[in-house]
């Protein structure tokens, strides 16, 4: 497929699997080229900082998604159910899935992996830590070009809010 322009990995896997997989596309000292020489856009679901996908992107690629799958507010949906839930969640409402979030370290860990500064994309989900100022100021460094910039932040339930001042740079 070296055609392919856009490519959607949003995996994940039931909650108490058997076997957990690794979450790694691209393991470690694999000797390849990535298949898609004109990928643009990549999305994938649960971005590992062990995984060497990310220092294999294409120069070609644009917009760059990290973000879980299912997504964390879905996830808080199915634990509180704080009303009925509309008819289509009916059929999806006692899956259960394992979606750890990221912390902004190991988020700054995959990310420091890219070499794509001409993304200008780029969307990312994660758990609010004291590191996030540090994974902002990454973004701010590594990725200059960027002109659309989506940031889903969590916090634990009971955890402290980090405060984020946003600045123009």
């Amino acid at each position: 497929m070296p055609s392919l322009q856009s490519l959607a990995l949003e995996l994940s896997e039931p909650k108490n699997a058997p076997v957990p997989s690794s979450g790694v596309i691209w393991p470690k000292g694999l000797s390849a080229t990535l298949p898609w020489p004109n990928l643009e856009t990549l999305r994938i679901s649960h971005p590992d900082p062990a995984d060497d996908i990310y220092a294999n992107l294409p120069s070609s690629l644009r917009a760059l998604s990290l973000r879980l799958w299912p997504h964390e507010c879905i996830q808080i949906f199915d634990e509180n159910q704080p009303y009925q839930p509309p008819s289509w969640y009916e059929s999806r409402k006692h899956r259960r899935w394992d979606c750890p979030l990221l912390t902004p370290d190991n988020l700054a860990l995959v990310l420091q992996k890219c070499d794509s500064s001409l993304l200008s994309t780029l969307e990312l989900e994660y758990g609010v830590d004291a590191h996030e100022p540090e994974l902002l100021r990454t973004l701010a460094v590594k990725f200059p070009h960027l002109t659309t910039l989506e940031i889903h932040r969590f916090w634990s339930r009971g955890g402290y809010r980090i405060e984020v001042r946003i600045a123009h740079v």
